[in-house]
């Protein structure tokens, strides 16, 4: 663990998806499950890595910029208002596969 100018330690953050690394202050990175150099979770480097399925019952909360330029995810439980909500983007989606004339 180095130091900075100020004097903080310093915490290295691995990206999930290619191994790369960032060294920050521990105060400017935002706690989560897990960080990838991509956005939404997807790995610059890697670009075949992927994050493992969400659960039934479960949502992802992907963070923007919670380790400097490394996006955060935190995979929990859904809320009663988040599962009606996946049950209707669901319902959508599942007309609008019925209704496309590409199958």
């Amino acid at each position: 663990m180095g130091k900075n100018k100020k004097g903080e330690p310093l915490i290295t953050v691995p990206c999930a998806g290619c191994g790369r690394t960032q060294r920050l202050r521990e105060r400017r990175v935002v706690l989560c499950e897990g960080y990838t150099c991509g956005f939404g979770g997807h790995s610059a480097k890697n670009p075949r890595f992927v994050l493992p399925a969400v659960p039934d019952g479960c949502v992802r909360h992907i963070v923007p910029n919670a380790a400097g330029a490394f996006s955060g995810y935190n995979t929990r439980f859904a809320t009663p208002e988040e599962i009606e909500a996946i049950a209707r983007a669901r319902e959508v989606l599942l007309t609008g596969q019925v209704q496309s004339p590409c199958r």
